[in-house]
């Protein structure tokens, strides 16, 4: 396959190919790849498999992910914390390189969560300057999936003119849409418009970390000061600094409408040679006034290092008394009888495997789902159905909790959908009978929700639904 077509919001030909050029090009030979022959002899990791040699989005999405990774592209697995506890996984990004993630559409919702949730946020937190998707144009849908609806073939056009119809966009971050075909031509390339430039701030540089309870004082004082560094340095770079505090956490947050990255980073780096010793604060500035302060600022961390291991030894020493009444009240015979109920031992590293095994169930339940969106895309009430479990379902992935998990939303709503597909006469069932592959990716969805409440306790669903 070939790029045919590229939009872009945000960034123009000359700047994108300049600083992004590579990744195109890796993109580009990543496509080489997927020709009619190889896509229908490809067997996808997760939902329908499809009849041998016969081409599905799903077997391409698959066979292209394989490649890309070939180029030296990771997956994209993280995840961002709200403000408000919620946590957003970045699943749908697709893939990433050099600060640039790409991803391949499979149905319409696909790219509406993909334009309209993940990207901005990913973008804000810093953690892509550049998102991009590839999506088949017309063409190729025509020539590799005749069987599919209309409405499907026409998706990059359709999408194209759609956003040319609400422009100029409001959108605060870049981003790229690449129509792909089976037949080589010359690359058009057309502009959507912005509302206004953009300014948005963004996070530029994030950064965590877990103190010991002696050093979180001291810790937030010297991050804290970082901002001062920069401001005295780096004058024209307008950045602000954040703290958030989570606990024994510790996040510094850089935001900046133009700062340039490399230059916090280095301004970063040199500061935490000062502050580690390995160099003088002689070295980080020219002004003797603000080398004292630094060096005062210092000695106030090494000052609150000490009290807080003062204070620590002292509530150790408190605790160590108190072992001491227990171990002597139970070696005293006159003493009453202490009845202690002793909780089962829990092996961490085996719990934590299992709640890894379960997310990645999970998320392996979400492919499903997504293909079953994919085929629902001309019957409006599944479709909304669909949505609104997948949405439900991703939220489970932020907490290995089995309580948690076990009264969620999207764990009724996933059991119920199983059980109303399996029922015959609803709408659910017709269209899973409808559509090539349908009940074996309900079989695959019950297997993946047994499996899951197996873990936590909740109701299973019948085993013949497996079957």
């Amino acid at each position: 396959m070939f790029v045919t077509e590229i939009v872009s919001y945000g960034i123009d030909q000359s700047l994108f190919e300049e600083k992004y050029g590579d990744r195109l090009l890796e993109i580009k030979k990543s496509l080489e790849g997927l020709t009619k022959e190889n896509i229908g002899a490809s067997k996808p990791r997760h939902g329908p498999q499809g009849e041998d040699g016969g081409v599905t989005i799903w077997k391409m999405k698959y066979l292209w992910e394989d490649l890309i990774q070939e180029e030296g592209w990771i997956e994209s697995r993280s995840h961002i914390e709200s403000g408000v506890g919620r946590r957003f996984y970045m699943r749908m990004l697709g893939f990433i390189n050099g600060r640039v993630s790409c991803t391949i559409a499979t149905h319409r919702d696909h790219l509406n969560r993909w334009l309209y949730t993940s990207t901005p946020i990913a973008y804000k937190n810093g953690l892509v300057d550049l998102p991009i998707m590839l999506m088949p144009v017309k063409q190729l849908y025509q020539d590799f999936f005749d069987n599919r609806g209309i409405g499907i073939r026409e998706e990059f056009e359709r999408i194209v003119s759609e956003l040319q119809e609400l422009s100029p966009l409001s959108h605060s971050h870049p981003f790229i849409l690449l129509g792909i075909s089976n037949q080589k031509s010359d690359i058009r390339w057309s502009e959507l418009q912005a509302e206004s430039k953009l300014h948005g701030e963004k996070v530029i540089l994030r950064r965590s970390i877990e103190f010991p309870p002696e050093f979180r004082q001291a810790g937030l004082g010297i991050l804290n000061y970082f901002g001062e560094v920069l401001r005295e340095k780096y004058p024209e770079e307008n950045a602000k600094i954040k703290i958030e505090q989570d606990g024994s956490i510790v996040r510094m947050i850089v935001e900046a409408e133009d700062g340039s990255r490399e230059t916090i980073e280095k301004a970063l780096e040199e500061y935490e040679l000062v502050v580690t010793g390995k160099m003088p604060p002689e070295t980080l500035f020219d002004s003797r006034a603000k080398i004292l302060e630094l060096k005062n600022e210092l000695r106030i961390a090494e000052s609150r290092i000490e009290s807080q291991r003062d204070i620590i030894e002292y509530q150790r020493q408190d605790i160590a008394d108190l072992k001491q009444l227990f171990s002597s009240s139970l070696t005293v015979k006159s003493t009453p009888t202490l009845n202690l109920t002793v909780a089962p031992n829990i092996n961490v590293l085996s719990n934590q495997s299992s709640a890894i095994s379960v997310v990645c169930g999970l998320g392996e339940a979400l492919e499903d789902i997504q293909f079953l969106l994919e085929e629902a895309s001309a019957d409006s009430d599944v479709s909304l159905r669909l949505n609104d479990l997948y949405e439900s379902v991703e939220n489970l992935d932020k907490s290995a909790n089995t309580e948690d998990v076990k009264s969620s939303s999207g764990l009724r709503k996933l059991k119920k959908f199983i059980c109303d597909a399996n029922e015959t006469g609803t709408k659910t069932n017709q269209f899973l009978e409808s559509i090539v592959g349908g009940m074996d990716t309900l079989k695959s969805l019950a297997k993946k929700y047994n499996s899951v409440a197996e873990w936590c306790g909740a109701p299973q669903v019948p085993r013949v639904f497996t079957e």
